[in-house]
């Protein structure tokens, strides 16, 4: 073994020492001065619960430890937890209030096509048509329509990672909404938003509660987007609006799968228009598609790392390139979207390979394997390789 480095002042390695050996055999200490590692024996067995329980210990007193396996050996690291800024929830309600303002916009504008549709919308100026957009019985109707419905999808996706960020014990704020200001029939096609996250104040414990925190948020907006398109479609069957013969003032989407199949059950006639309800559901899949790309710090990029450990950097190079790929299709004559362009860049700005964990021993077990993979099956289920065809 090599000599110790002098041990930095502001921690007392007597103490810490005392405190690692409560639940691990110490055969060697080193530090510097920046963090003090701990050489331990770790019984496979009690690994995982023992290293939680001294994770959950150190971090009352503004401490990290971090645990390695290298070269044979296990070490435990410990640092002092970088200082953090606590901010107040007056910026998310902000953020949330002008994401209702901006959806119920797009709500509006797009109920009013909708219920307009037989051509009274073409014979209006266009001050009329903002006039009417802002009508309040049209803005209570955008809210229910499509508002409330994709900000549902959206929040409960966001408090599914919530819910367990905080059962596992991991600090994580309150969701960010990100509204985007509606350009009112100027854009072919308006959400009204970037969508939703929220900040983990710390890092992932284990590989365990990263897969717990990433799946939970795919999921549970899932829950709640599928009856959003089952009420979107029974309400298009109902009011039977179909689209102008022309084709004019409407967009055609492309749908994945799960869209496909939910709706097939309804025998609408390609040229009934979808209600703005089954619309947010729309894009509640195409949220949920994205989200559970395997790469960077997406929520499928937590579930990949967790999974596969080191080798989830392999699904995230293959996750941007693909996009990549299809993003630069259309400008060599093949189908493609060149929206997923941004997305690769997004991904490539924020980081392709995962944060390690504190624990980087331990794994996940079989179920939540299977878990995994079914739910990178829905991803597919839910993914549109053209959402907007040119």
């Amino acid at each position: 073994m090599a000599e110790p480095l002098p041990a930095p002042a502001s921690l007392d390695i007597a103490s810490l020492r005392a405190r690692v050996e409560r639940r691990f055999r110490v055969y060697d200490v080193q530090s510097d001065e920046h963090v003090v590692a701990f050489f331990v024996d770790a019984p496979r067995e009690t690994l995982e619960g023992d290293f939680d329980a001294l994770k959950r210990e150190l971090k009352a007193d503004g401490l990290v430890p971090l645990l390695k396996y290298q070269g044979g050996e296990h070490a435990i690291y410990v640092l002092r937890s970088p200082t953090r800024t606590r901010r107040g929830w007056t910026i998310n309600l902000v953020l949330f209030l002008l994401t209702v303002v901006s959806t119920t916009l797009v709500g509006s504008a797009s109920g009013l096509f909708y219920y307009g549709a037989a051509g009274s919308l073409a014979e209006i100026t266009q001050q009329q048509y903002y006039l009417q957009v802002f009508e309040p019985m049209n803005l209570v109707r955008g809210f229910l329509v499509f508002s409330l419905p994709l900000l549902g999808i959206l929040g409960v996706h966001e408090f599914g990672h919530y819910y367990f960020a905080k059962k596992h014990g991991v600090d994580a704020s309150l969701p960010f909404f990100l509204p985007v200001p509606p350009l009112l029939g100027i854009s072919a096609i308006e959400i009204g938003t970037f969508g939703a996250f929220i900040s983990m104040r710390e890092p992932m414990p284990n590989r365990k509660a990263l897969f717990d925190i990433g799946v939970a948020g795919p999921l549970a907006g899932l829950a709640i987007a599928v009856p959003v398109l089952l009420i979107g479609f029974a309400l298009s069957a109902a009011s039977g609006v179909t689209a102008p013969a022309d084709g004019a003032s409407t967009v055609t989407l492309g749908t994945p799968l799960l869209f496909d199949w939910l709706q097939a059950p309804f025998g609408l006639p390609d040229d009934v228009l979808i209600h703005p309800v089954a619309y947010a559901g729309w894009v509640g899949l195409l949220v949920t598609s994205i989200n559970l790309l395997p790469a960077g710090q997406l929520d499928g990029g937590h579930m990949a790392a967790a999974m596969f450990g080191e080798r989830a950097r392999y699904t995230s190079y293959a996750a941007v390139l693909g996009l990549l790929a299809v993003g630069l299709a259309p400008a060599f004559g093949y189908p493609g979207f060149s929206g997923w362009l941004l997305f690769a860049v997004l991904i490539g700005f924020l980081g392709i390979r995962h944060p390690p964990t504190l624990d980087g021993v331990s794994g996940i077990d079989r179920k939540r394997m299977i878990v995994g993979w079914a739910t990178f099956a829905l991803g597919i289920l839910c993914f549109t390789l053209v959402p907007i065809p040119g």
